[in-house]
Parts: structure tokens; C-alpha cells; sequence
């Protein structure tokens, strides 16, 4: 909300206003914002996805007579103005932002008129963050390829090892899903709909914990030969039978045995099967 001179130093609360600077930031920008404000807006201001849909950092925040604060604001835009920063993302008082604020700064180190607010309770509250899992992947397979670069280099590896322990506590479901066995390569075949991964990840974990009936729900013998579309039947049963929607393919039988492709004969017909080598522990 803008304020008319008269209209904020009229109306100020115990005759103090406040002058922010704040850093804005998210996935792809990053800049700086001035402003001015009344005690009683400062909570709201800070803390409403409509007035700053970023997430920010307080730089400094400032209180004297509204009338100072207010004209403060207005030198101070002028003397960020050639380095003034249009967000991407529209708001109110997105023309009070800057890229660079080093002048800014200096600018304020004489102002001893000035009180420095360190305590008034402005801290916007924490969010899950909100990543992409697009962008999840790939900071993910980042961190593993370090971990592979550098797994000569006992102090590099440690360090990249602790990165992954950080990276999947700040991302708990990108973790789950992992730990259920749905990988990267599944995410980028699932086009990275979160919808669809949980799905996979439910099929997974069934899975995993079926394991052990598998010789009983799908009764194969090691070194029988089982064709193509007899496997893809059998396993299709299984699937149905665990209320996995998934549909069936013969080559899954290696999710559960070592097999080896060859063929049978069928009324003078050769047909592609699988035998059955062992099963994987």
C-alpha cells in the first residue's frame, strides 16, 4: 500500500515511523526493497504472501518521525534509481526495489538521527520451501556426481556426503521417495508430477514389501522357461491382487529374478520366453 505524505505522518502510532530495507529472494531473483511503514502494519506486511510473495531477509530496519522516515524513503529510492529492479512477480511497492544497495548503505552510515530497530518481531514466519521438483533432480544428481568426483578426496567426500544428509532433510519427500525406490531416471519418465511419483512410490513400497511371497504369488521356478506373455499374465495377477494399478510388462520379472531371454517352441512355433536363473536376493 502506498502512503500519502499526510497520510503517514498523521496517522503513526506514538508518532514513530519505520523504514525498511529488506533482501528479496527466490529461485531466480534476487534484489532489494525500501519501504516505509507504520508499527501496526508490520506483522502483516512481513508476514502476507499478498504484500511480499518472496522470501526475504531484513538488511536494517529504522524508526524515527514519520516525517523523516518518509522523505528518507524518497532519497533513498533516488539514489538506488540507476539501480532500480522490476520483480517478476508483481506487488505492491515492487518500483521501491533496487539490485544493488552498496550507496543505499553508505548513504545511512551518518544518519545518527536514526535508531536501528534489532528486535520488533518483523521475522516472516518459516515455510516448507517451495522447490521444484525439477529443480529437486537436479540438485540431487549434482550432489551425487560430487560425491563420485571427489570419493578419492576423504575431506571433499565428507563434505559432500554431509551435503546430501542437508539436502534431504530440507526435502523429506523428495527423501521418501527415494527411500522407497523410485529414482531420478523414474521422476524424469513421470514428467516430474508429484501426483504420479507418490503413486510410484506406493507401487514401490508394496512392492518391497512383498518381496518375500513373491515365489508364492507368482509361482516361477528356478530353470523353467516362462513365455513372454504368460509372464506379463502372471505378474499382471500379482499387480491386481496387491491393488497396484500398474500395468504389467514381462521384462518386470527382473525386478524379482536373474533371467536369461530364450525361447520355446510351440506347435513347430518359436516363441521369445525367459528362464528363470535364480531369484535376486
Amino acid at each position: 500500500m502506498a502512503y500519502s505524505r499526510t497520510d503517514f505522518t498523521d496517522t503513526c502510532e506514538d508518532n514513530k515511523g519505520y523504514l525498511y530495507i529488506i533482501e528479496c529472494y527466490n529461485e531466480t531473483e534476487k534484489f532489494f526493497k525500501i519501504g516505509i511503514t507504520k508499527f501496526k502494519d508490520i506483522l502483516k506486511r512481513f508476514n502476507s504472501a499478498t504484500t511480499m510473495p518472496y522470501e526475504f531477509n531484513v538488511i536494517k530496519i529504522y524508526e524515527s518521525l514519520p516525517s523523516i522516515v518518509y522523505d528518507l524513503e524518497t532519497k533513498l529510492i533516488q539514489i538506488g534509481k540507476p539501480f532500480s529492479y522490476t520483480p517478476l512477480i508483481s506487488f505492491s511497492g515492487q518500483h521501491e526495489c533496487i539490485s544493488v544497495i552498496d550507496d543505499v548503505i553508505s548513504y545511512m552510515e551518518d544518519m545518527s538521527y536514526m535508531t536501528i530497530i534489532k528486535d520488533i518481531h518483523y521475522k516472516k514466519k518459516e515455510k516448507i520451501k517451495k522447490v521444484s521438483i525439477t529443480r529437486q533432480v537436479q540438485e540431487w544428481e549434482g550432489l551425487c556426481n560430487d560425491c563420485i568426483e571427489n570419493k578419492n578426496d576423504k575431506l571433499l567426500y565428507d563434505e559432500c556426503l554431509k551435503a546430501c544428509e542437508t539436502f534431504l532433510q530440507d526435502y523429506p519427500n523428495f527423501n521418501e521417495w527415494l527411500e522407497s525406490g523410485v529414482t531420478t531416471s523414474n521422476m524424469k519418465t513421470l514428467g516430474f508430477n508429484k501426483d504420479k511419483i507418490i503413486e510410484e512410490a506406493f507401487k514401490k513400497r508394496t512392492l518391497q514389501h512383498n518381496k518375500d511371497n513373491v515365489d508364492v504369488l507368482l509361482k516361477f521356478e528356478i530353470g523353467a522357461k516362462y513365455t513372454f506373455d504368460e509372464i506379463k499374465k502372471r505378474i499382471q495377477l500379482f499387480y491386481d491382487n496387491l491393488g497396484i494399478g500398474k500395468k504389467a510388462k514381462s521384462t518386470d520379472i527382473k525386478n524379482w529374478y536373474d533371467v536369461h531371454q530364450t525361447s520355446v517352441y510351440n506347435q513347430g512355433k518359436s516363441i521369445q520366453a525367459f528362464k528363470i536363473l535364480s531369484k535376486k536376493q
